[in-house]
């Protein structure tokens, strides 16, 4: 799996591998209730409660989610729109990876980071130290994952 900015490099008229590039959804197990998430994210935008320029960022927002400036991002830079309608529009229909992404809404849900709040950096930490011992075999995949589980929960308190 790979980020959605290597897609060009990947794809370019000199890549060796152009032929063998494709993007999907994660893998789908059947019989778990989440089985087609897919994490949404990248464009961030909101206004600092305590901004002096609250209008202006507010027009900044306008017009960085318009039709225009997403059909712009995504054309120009490869950078999927989080304004849904525009991939309906005629640019965007034919473009790959870009025009399948649409449907990754219909099963998508927000990065976990949105959800661990402060506690990203150590949650990540944690799934990181455990995927190491798995990946170098000195835990069993399941054993990793029990172990980042319990951690997880020790600092959420949950």
């Amino acid at each position: 799996m790979v980020q959605d900015f290597v897609f060009a490099p990947l794809t370019s008229e000199d890549s060796p591998v152009r032929e063998n590039v494709a993007f999907r959804r994660n893998p789908v197990f059947e019989g778990q209730p989440d089985a087609h998430s897919t994490a949404l994210g990248g464009w961030l935008l909101g206004i600092d409660p305590h901004s002096d320029n609250k209008e202006a960022a507010g027009e900044l927002i306008e017009v960085m989610t318009s039709p225009e400036i997403q059909i712009w991002a995504a054309t120009n830079d490869n950078r999927a729109p989080g304004n849904q309608a525009v991939y309906n529009s005629e640019e965007l229909s034919s473009m790959y990876p870009l025009s399948g992404f649409l449907t990754d809404f219909e099963y998508g849900v927000v990065r976990p980071s949105a959800e661990a709040g402060q506690n990203y950096p150590r949650i990540s930490e944690i799934m990181q130290a455990e995927l190491t011992e798995a990946l170098h075999q000195e835990k069993t995949p399941e054993e990793a994952l029990s172990d980042a589980a319990e951690q997880i929960r020790m600092v959420t308190g949950e």
